[in-house]
């Protein structure tokens, strides 16, 4: 669906309608035809993809009424923005997918009470970093080490291009300390 604000005529509009697909870049909107993803159907893509089916069917079977409204009331306080620059809130569905899922990636199994909001260790900058190719390790030290019951995930893009701005859909996960 997509998302238009009005004005005395139409002034911004993102998302798609039928195979169109309405969007704003450097140069201003832009309207295209909508083209369809690729799915790889990789190992990771599917395992990924397990861990949403099994939290969805969690949060159904497994949770109480109880959780639930912890959820529920906790992701009434996280508001985000969207493309057009509006806040909004989320159902505790959302958060308690995101919490685990994030909890999926570092090796950990899901949890169905909320977690709380326990400040994480900020790694600080980087001290140190080297790669090598032949053995496909990369050394970080941080400036501040993660604690005994902390694990970090790193996170990587390939070389962007000079000006590219948004990079967040090239990260990928390339390992957990």
């Amino acid at each position: 669906m997509a998302k238009v604000t009005y004005g005395p005529l139409v002034a911004e509009a993102r998302g798609k309608v039928l195979d169109t697909v309405y969007s704003v870049n450097k140069a201003g909107p832009f309207a295209r035809t909508r083209v369809n993803g690729r799915q790889p159907r990789t190992a990771a893509q599917q395992a990924f993809r397990a861990n949403i089916t099994a939290n969805t069917k969690r949060w159904s079977a497994n949770l109480t009424q109880a959780q639930r409204d912890a959820w529920n009331a906790r992701a009434a306080q996280v508001t985000k923005t969207n493309s057009l620059g509006t806040k909004h809130s989320y159902a505790g569905q959302w958060l308690y997918m995101q919490r685990n899922g994030n909890l999926w990636m570092v090796g950990y199994g899901p949890t169905d009470d909320f977690p709380g909001d326990a400040p994480a260790t900020n790694p600080g900058q980087i001290t140190a970093a080297a790669a090598s190719a032949s053995t496909s390790t990369i050394y970080v030290v941080p400036l501040n080490p993660p604690g005994p019951n902390d694990k970090v995930l790193i996170r990587a893009t390939p070389l962007m291009p000079v000006g590219y701005t948004y990079y967040k859909s090239h990260l990928r996960n390339i390992g957990v300390i």
